[in-house]
């Protein structure tokens, strides 16, 4: 959201390393999304939900097409979305999956593709091309490995009908055109696109190695998305036992589920063996854990298409459907308007799991009040309202982590700076907070005139906590954090 901000105003954030890398180049990762949502600036958080409805309802209306056409029952079916969507959610591996709470290029891209993918069971090959191709550019790796997956469906297709003896060379010179065809429609379209946003990023003088970004990126910053050993292990056992138990249903029950299965369990083993073992970045930055979203939902598929054998026929009439949709809508309505009896008169007062984000949210409005444009600041490690709320720089940030190499160097020796955190430190990730925080507490006076040498204006800081630095005016408070002026 900072960036269509900035594409707006290009006055805002001359001062951010992370704003002012990523849009060094374009088009970039980011792009799709940020110019899809360009020309709804003036009124952002309004689109922002209206688009999050309608990519979510696209994502519910795609799946439940899918689980029809292996789940004849439609309350069946429709079970298969919900727990994937809710009691499943996160059952996967590297922190992915088909929903994001928070709206952005990933649930455009996601939404799509669940619709190349029915296209796709559906022997609409091109169509599915087509879509996926559309989907990519809203976030490379949900498109890009989607039609991989595809593909390599394609492919078994096509190998199995070679070594098939009895199949007629019409039906194999059929499977050689489609594997082809589902290719190259990708590659004329999607694939420009890749080559334009390789291009840009290679256009860059970067002196980074390979492994110093792995370390960095792969390894310090993203290893909860990267890292089998980083992963939780409840959910990873989860997910494991729920492969193998749907393999093992799907080789009897549907063929084309298998298929799926095979083919996604097959990419992600390979990934993860040559990520782990070799830490190579052309191959870590695939990061095919993205397919574990799908291959979780099409395993609950295979799962209850097998109970829907053998449980008794449950005949669902649309007065039915139609009670449980009010149910829940009800439920939801409720707990809507419950949530805002209970709000206080202050901006952006959650009350559903986030109570630390109303004091962040409001000591970065007040930031922007109380500073120009040029100001920097240093802040929290947990921090991500700035840029957005505030409409300032910072000096570094953690949560935005750059995703070329260009940078990264810079960015790393940032955050050593001020939160005291490297990649060599056990800790990988945001299992790095408390450490960074306690670190940004106890800088020294000579730490923050360096600091301020570099350019940094402004502190936000914990309340209580005192900056020890000459010269430094404490301009305003909220419940939670302090402003403080260099």
């Amino acid at each position: 959201m900072p960036y269509i901000l900035f594409l707006q105003d290009t006055s805002l954030f001359q001062n951010d390393a992370f704003m002012q890398s990523l849009t060094a180049h374009e088009p970039n990762e980011r792009s799709a999304f940020v110019y899809f949502m360009l020309p709804f600036v003036s009124c952002l958080e309004t689109a922002t939900f209206i688009f999050h409805v309608l990519f979510l309802f696209l994502l519910v209306a795609a799946l439940l097409r899918i689980a029809r056409l292996f789940i004849g029952n439609r309350l069946l079916a429709a079970a298969v979305v919900l727990i994937s969507l809710s009691l499943g959610y996160m059952i996967t591996l590297g922190g992915v999956d088909l929903y994001y709470n928070t709206f952005q290029g990933g649930n455009i891209a996601i939404a799509i593709c669940a619709w190349a993918i029915f296209f796709f069971l559906t022997k609409r090959y091109k169509r599915a091309a087509i879509l996926l191709a559309i989907a990519s550019p809203f976030q490379i790796l949900v498109g890009l490995n989607t039609f991989l997956l595809l593909s390599a469906v394609l492919f078994f297709d096509f190998i199995f009908i070679i070594i098939s003896r009895t199949t007629k060379q019409s039906i194999k010179s059929s499977a050689v055109k489609r594997l082809f065809q589902f290719i190259l429609i990708y590659i004329c379209t999607a694939g420009v696109y890749f080559s334009v946003v390789i291009l840009k990023k290679q256009q860059a003088d970067c002196s980074l190695s390979d492994k110093d970004f792995f370390d960095f990126i792969f390894d310090f910053r993203n290893a909860h998305h990267f890292l089998i050993a980083h992963f939780p292990l409840k959910k990873s056992l989860l997910f494991i036992a729920l492969c193998i138990v749907s393999l093992a249903t799907a080789y009897r029950v549907n063929w084309t589920i298998f298929k799926i299965l095979l083919a996604g369990v097959l990419m992600v083993l390979f990934y993860t063996i040559v990520t782990e073992t070799t830490h190579w970045v052309p191959v870590a930055s695939f990061q095919f854990y993205i397919l574990t979203a799908w291959l979780k939902f099409f395993a609950l598929v295979a799962v209850i298409a097998t109970m829907s054998r053998v449980l008794p026929k449950i005949s669902v009439q649309p007065i039915t459907t139609l009670f449980i949709l009010s149910v829940v809508l009800l439920v939801a309505s409720t707990g809507f308007a419950t949530n805002q009896l209970q709000r206080k008169d202050v901006p952006y007062e959650f009350r559903s799991g986030y109570k630390t984000a109303n004091a962040e949210i409001d000591i970065c409005i007040t930031a922007k009040s109380l500073s120009d444009k040029s100001a920097v600041f240093v802040h929290p490690f947990e921090f991500s309202a700035l840029k957005y709320f505030g409409e300032r720089s910072a000096y570094a940030e953690f949560k935005a982590g750059l995703h070329q190499k260009c940078g990264v160097k810079e960015w790393h020796s940032r955050l050593e700076e001020i939160y005291g955190i490297n990649f060599r430190m056990k800790e990988k990730g945001f299992a790095l907070q408390e450490i960074a925080n306690r670190h940004l507490q106890n800088l020294s006076a000579d730490e923050w005139q360096t600091l301020k040498q570099r350019g940094v204006t402004h502190a936000i800081l914990p309340l209580g906590t005192a900056l020890n630095f000459d010269g430094a005016k404490q301009v305003q408070t909220n419940s939670a954090y302090t402003i403080w002026k260099l």
